[in-house]
C-alpha cells in the first residue's frame, strides 16, 4: 500500500511539473508555464484590423510600440478570421529599410495541406512571396476566413542568420468548399534586417479580421 501511494505521488508530481498553461491578461500579455515554475512571456506589440484593406502592414508607422527590436528574440503573428473580399491565397512579404521596401525576391517556402480530399504540398519553388494558405481561402463570412499562428525568428539578424517562419492555419478553401488545415515554413535569404511584415491577398482586399503581433524575451 505504501509503494502504491508513493507511485501515485510521483505521477502527480510529474504531471504537475510538465503541464503547460496558457493565460492571457486584458493588457494583451500572455505567458506559458514551464517546468520549474518559470514562464515565457509573450508581449502584445501591435494589433491591426482589416476593413476593406488592401494589405495589413506591420511597420513602425502602424505600430506605436515598434515592430522588431533587440528586446525580443522571437515573434508570433496570430491571425483571427481574416476574410478576403473574394476567394484568394493569403501571402506574406518582408520589408526592409525605413520606407519600408517590401521585397519580391529571395524567398523559399515549403508547405503542406490536409483536408477531406487528401493532402498535398504547396509553394515549393515560389521565390517572390511566402504563401501562407495552401489554396484559396473561401470568401464567405460564415466560414470564418483564415486563422493562423505564425512564428518568426531572426528578423534583425539577416546578415548572419536567415529570417525564418513556421506556421499553421485552418480555413475553408474555395474548392468544394472543404475545411483545410495547412502548415508552412519559409526563409528569406537576402542579407538585410527586417523592419516590416505585410499580409495580403494578391489584388484582393481584406474584408475583415485581425492580426496581432507578439514578441517573446530570451
Amino acid at each position: 500500500m505504501k509503494k502504491t501511494f508513493q507511485l501515485v505521488s510521483i505521477f502527480v508530481l510529474f504531471f504537475s511539473l510538465t503541464a503547460q498553461k496558457l493565460t492571457q491578461s486584458g493588457g494583451g500579455d500572455s505567458s506559458i508555464a514551464v517546468i520549474g515554475g518559470g514562464a515565457v512571456a509573450w508581449v502584445q506589440l501591435c494589433s491591426l484590423t482589416a476593413s476593406a484593406s488592401a494589405t495589413l502592414d506591420f511597420t513602425a508607422a502602424n505600430c506605436p510600440s515598434g515592430v522588431f527590436s533587440s528586446t525580443y528574440h522571437r515573434y508570433k503573428f496570430v491571425l483571427d478570421n481574416v476574410l478576403p473580399a473574394s476567394s484568394a491565397n493569403l501571402q506574406a512579404l518582408v520589408g526592409t529599410g525605413g520606407g519600408p521596401t517590401f521585397q519580391a525576391t529571395n524567398y523559399t517556402c515549403a508547405g503542406n495541406l490536409f483536408n477531406a480530399g487528401g493532402s498535398g504540398g504547396f509553394c515549393s519553388g515560389v521565390t517572390t512571396i511566402w504563401q501562407i494558405s495552401g489554396n484559396a481561402v473561401l470568401a464567405t463570412a460564415a466560414n470564418g476566413g483564415i486563422s493562423c499562428e505564425i512564428l518568426l525568428t531572426n528578423p534583425q539578424a539577416a546578415a548572419t542568420v536567415n529570417p525564418n517562419i513556421k506556421g499553421e492555419c485552418d480555413y475553408w478553401n474555395s474548392s468544394g468548399p472543404t475545411l483545410t488545415y495547412s502548415v508552412v515554413s519559409g526563409s528569406w535569404t537576402a542579407s538585410a534586417a527586417l523592419t516590416a511584415i505585410r499580409f495580403q491577398f494578391p489584388s484582393i482586399n481584406m474584408t475583415s479580421g485581425t492580426i496581432t503581433l507578439y514578441g517573446v524575451t530570451p
